[in-house]
């Protein structure tokens, strides 16, 4: 008998008419479906894009269309990868590996990097995203969940605890 490890996958949205659908959630609070009557226009799905068994965070560099997005666990609960997407083709062009359960993700589309939050070994891994290769591991001491980049200022921020 053959096994198959479940995938989970990626979907992308175009979302238009976004702040007249917030204007008419605020006003009605009628639902369908979980989403507010207003929105149920103004989303669709465009593509599906197998990335892992448990992606848990989205990263964009919108300069060079490339998506990331964090597997936490696999089937083994030994996840270590995050998934680069080219978003022009919706095609995973790397498996980049990172530390121990990578959850959060943000990039830095004027340097061209991307810092992956690992929870279990407490500590951030910088991807290059030129090579999509990990060039660095920074130990921070802490179980960091979040994490975020300010382009202007070239300053990482993680959040955990």
């Amino acid at each position: 008998m053959r096994s198959t490890q479940p995938t989970m996958i990626l979907i992308t949205l175009a979302i238009t008419g976004l702040a007249a659908t917030t204007m008419a959630a605020a006003a009605s609070a009628s639902r369908v479906g979980g989403m507010p009557l207003a929105a149920k226009g103004c989303i669709k799905v465009t593509s599906t894009i197998p990335v892992g068994y448990q992606p848990t965070g989205v990263g964009v560099n919108p300069k060079t269309d490339t998506i990331y997005v964090t597997d936490s666990l696999d089937i083994h609960h030994v996840a270590r990868n995050v998934s680069a997407i080219n978003g022009a083709t919706k095609s995973v062009v790397a498996q980049i590996h990172v530390g121990h359960e990578p959850v959060g993700i943000a990039v830095d589309p004027r340097t061209n990097k991307a810092y992956v939050a690992n929870v279990a070994g407490k500590q951030m891994t910088v991807v290059d995203g030129q090579t999509n290769k990990a060039t660095s591991t920074i130990p921070l001491g802490f179980v960091q969940h979040a994490v975020t980049v300010n382009p202007k200022t070239n300053t990482v921020y993680a959040a955990g605890i």
